[in-house]
């Protein structure tokens, strides 16, 4: 009977033992169920969050862009403000569209559906018009289906190329493939398109690295710039990350060019105004990352991925809760300077 005992009690400390190994505050990368479309996510002790899901197994830490890229760093605290950064903000809040100065979020409409695609996906031939080219052995998972508004837009994460492709104008003809335009980065590389060189959209900006994304308010946390589109942003006129410009523009002196980058008021204590949860993970990007204007559309807008894919309803979000909720802050933004994070260029 003492040998019995014994045993089980050996037995009840390994198993106590194991579990704390796998603990997130032993072993920092635990990789823990998620609900999105049956995957997995690593969630760091940090708060980080790693994201291929399975069946590909997980990079180290974060696994979209090099370590030194644009999209991984925040803003300065000492960050300086553009000279010209109230008046700006007072155009940004003249327009109608921008709802003095409260952004809404594109979910179902007019923003891309991100789809996971691996080794073993089916490759296709795509034509891009936009650029007159065939992109080759592009991974599309079966059943993938652009945005359902005009843009037609599509993202997909090739897990075993290390590849980002953004569609516009995607759709099947005639059983092939084609974009509008297309584009591709590396997701080990910058995730910044070349200054002066146009892929997809008015700003050449990489979807998946300015969306809001399940996994991330899942984790919550956003530890990347969002991006935006302004009802005109300032005609002709780019600043980096931003590569090109849409034709669409105002010619105010004070409007917001393309690449511009927009901060929330960093002083303004977001514990203190009874957010929604999720609201208050997507404010905090908003000061602690900012803002980067990628388009003109309809007004002042984020995006986060489309639910064609994101099943937002898995979480239980509400989108117009979360947005009810953004709009309690108090408008307070700022312009940061252009020359932060580089070099300026402008056309």
């Amino acid at each position: 009977m003492r040998l019995k005992r014994t045993r089980l009690l050996h037995l009840a400390f390994l198993t106590y033992t194991l579990l704390f190994l796998m603990s997130t505050s032993f072993f920092p990368f635990l990789r823990v169920s998620g609900v999105q479309n049956n995957s997995y996510q690593i969630i760091s002790s940090s708060g980080t969050v790693d994201y291929p899901p399975s069946p590909e197994p997980p990079s180290s830490v974060y696994p979209f862009w090099s370590a030194d890229s644009y999209w991984h760093k925040k803003i300065p605290v000492n960050a300086p403000a553009h000279p010209n950064s109230v008046q700006m903000i007072n155009w940004l809040k003249s327009i109608p569209e921008h709802n003095n100065g409260h952004p809404t979020i594109n979910w179902k409409s007019w923003t891309e559906p991100q789809y996971d695609a691996y080794a073993s996906t089916t490759k296709y031939s795509v034509y891009d018009e936009g650029h007159s080219k065939y992109l080759y052995n592009v991974p599309i998972p079966s059943g993938a289906t652009p945005s359902s508004d005009a843009d037609h837009l599509m993202g997909i994460v090739d897990w075993g190329g290390r590849v980002y492709y953004r569609f516009w104008n995607m759709r099947i003809e005639g059983g092939n493939w084609r974009a509008g335009s297309a584009g591709s980065w590396s997701l080990d590389g910058s995730g910044v398109t070349p200054n002066g060189v146009w892929l997809t959209g008015a700003s050449s900006l990489a979807g998946l690295a300015i969306m809001i994304r399940p996994e991330q308010i899942e984790a919550g946390v956003i530890e990347h710039p969002l991006a935006c589109c302004l009802k005109y942003p300032k005609a002709a006129r780019v600043y980096p990350p931003a590569s090109s410009y849409d034709k669409r523009g105002s010619t105010n002196q004070y409007a917001i060019p393309f690449g511009a980058r927009i901060q929330l008021d960093p002083n303004i204590n977001l514990d203190s105004l009874g957010l929604n949860p999720t609201a208050k993970i997507i404010a905090k990007a908003m000061q602690d990352y900012r803002i980067v204007v990628k388009e003109a559309g309809g007004g002042w807008v984020l995006y986060a991925e489309s639910d064609l894919f994101a099943h937002w309803a898995n979480y239980g979000i509400s989108w117009s809760t979360i947005m009810k909720s953004l709009f309690t802050i108090p408008a307070k933004w700022r312009i940061v300077d252009y020359s932060v994070f580089g070099g300026v260029k402008k056309y």
